[in-house]
């Protein structure tokens, strides 16, 4: 076509399809792109990145959590021991049996509940169990002996929660034939001469006998048969003088009555523990003549 200047001119379409051609016959210029490994590797490091500050994120709040009950553990574990502290503190030392001086629970010749010929076997088993005064590891249960040596019930031995030494003799029940005959008591505290006077009066008898193996002591015995018990001294061979302050070492309860019953079971039971015959036992009683220096038998 010749245009109006004499050009030879192409229309817009033709012109179009000759450049499509033109671009046909020749090679396409390779296009620029991004190498898709090195693309790969940078998103890998990213991704790892955002892991690792994941992680650094997680691993301070574990370690602050871990920091937190820490210290949560160790204040409960000094909560503990003030409680514990606290708790011994409120507990205080073993309960000290005293009813001898003071009545409370019971009177003798009743012990804290337990009467002799009164109270029965079941009754003592049910005390061991429960009573706080028991050291329940130190029970034990013997053979109850006369005086001649004839087995006649059961000995429930038994150590105080308070007791002041590891070598104390040990508390015991008497039992015959199912019922309680007899209790011996070693008291927790100081139990005087002078306090017992004050509370029951000077003894109806006091029987006296040497004692000791290797170091000679002189054992007195006050009778109280109208209440059931007797109360036991020891004085030094070297020291035979009966002060206010001398201590009772050890009571022993029984059945309440008239001197001569309480003197006969006192022999049946305790002739042979006090090591002597029951014609030297009863020979060996005497009357209270106070405070002073006692005489050898």
């Amino acid at each position: 076509m010749v245009g109006d200047k004499g050009q030879v001119t192409t229309p817009k379409k033709n012109c179009h399809v000759a450049f499509e051609a033109e671009r046909a016959r020749r090679p396409s210029p390779p296009s620029v792109r991004h190498s898709q490994p090195a693309c790969g590797a940078v998103a890998v490091l990213l991704k790892w990145a955002s892991v690792c500050e994941m992680t650094i994120r997680l691993c301070r709040r574990a370690a602050q959590s871990m920091a937190t009950q820490r210290r949560l553990a160790t204040g409960l574990a000094w909560a503990g021991l003030l409680s514990l502290g606290v708790f011994v503190g409120c507990a205080g030392p073993p309960p000290v049996e005293m009813s001898l001086l003071t009545g409370d629970p019971c009177e003798p010749p009743c012990w804290q509940g337990l009467t002799p010929g009164k109270s029965t076997e079941d009754d003592v088993l049910q005390f061991i169990r429960s009573s706080r005064f028991v050291d329940t590891r130190t029970v034990y249960r013997g053979r109850l002996s006369r005086g001649g040596g004839e087995v006649v019930g059961v000995s429930i031995q038994w150590r105080s929660t308070a007791a002041r030494s590891s070598n104390v003799d040990s508390n015991d029940f008497l039992v015959e034939g199912g019922v309680l005959r007899g209790i011996i008591i070693y008291p927790d505290y100081d139990v005087t001469l002078e306090s017992l006077l004050q509370r029951y009066g000077p003894p109806d008898k006091l029987h006296v006998m040497v004692t000791g193996r290797h170091v000679p002591m002189l054992q007195v015995t006050l009778f109280y048969p109208s209440y059931g018990f007797t109360a036991t001294l020891e004085l030094p061979a070297d020291q035979l003088v009966l002060r206010p302050e001398t201590t009772v070492i050890q009571v022993w309860y029984s059945k309440a009555g008239p001197l001569e019953t309480f003197i006969q079971l006192g022999i049946s039971y305790l002739g042979t523990y006090l090591g002597t015959t029951p014609e030297q036992w009863s020979q060996s009683l005497r009357d209270w003549q106070g405070y002073g220096v006692m005489e050898v038998p």
